[in-house]
């Protein structure tokens, strides 16, 4: 990962640990439970792209101990060849969120904590709450034929 890549996602974790507190003081882990369920391999982002829950099946999709993604930058679960290109549609999606599915986009990728690269499929919600907007992404592994 390069150099610049490090510090813009630094700069976005660091810009977003406020907001991640915020969240965190106003709802409840049974809210977030609730509200995204925990059987779906899914992951609730708030607007500065950093994961606010994760569900357990997608803990154990990306090979993460519980919690252990909270406060991370979206990117974690990307392969780095493509961190700055989703940093550049990231934005574009927060001024236009809607219900979007990506599988027409066969070159998603996501990677996990030891590396190992997979096949996604993911479909993309936004969750308006508690006055704020965040991102629910679903997400699919994609197994070789």
């Amino acid at each position: 990962m390069s150099d610049e890549l490090k510090k813009q996602i630094d700069q976005l974790k660091a810009d977003s640990l406020a907001a991640l507190k915020n969240f965190h003081h106003n709802v409840s882990p049974e809210e977030l439970r609730a509200r995204v369920g925990d059987t779906t391999c899914s992951v609730l982002i708030n607007e500065d792209f950093v994961i606010c829950y994760a569900t357990p099946p997608l803990e154990k999709l990306f090979d993460y101990e519980s919690q252990q993604l909270e406060g991370q930058h979206i990117n974690v679960l990307l392969p780095a060849r493509f961190h700055m290109s989703h940093l550049r549609h990231l934005p574009t999606y927060a001024d236009h969120p809607e219900r979007r599915d990506m599988s027409h986009r066969p070159e998603l990728r996501g990677i996990t904590s030891k590396g190992v690269e997979f096949g996604a499929r993911i479909q993309l919600a936004p969750v308006f709450w508690h006055g704020a907007t965040y991102f629910m992404a679903e997400v699919f592994e994609v197994k070789p034929d």
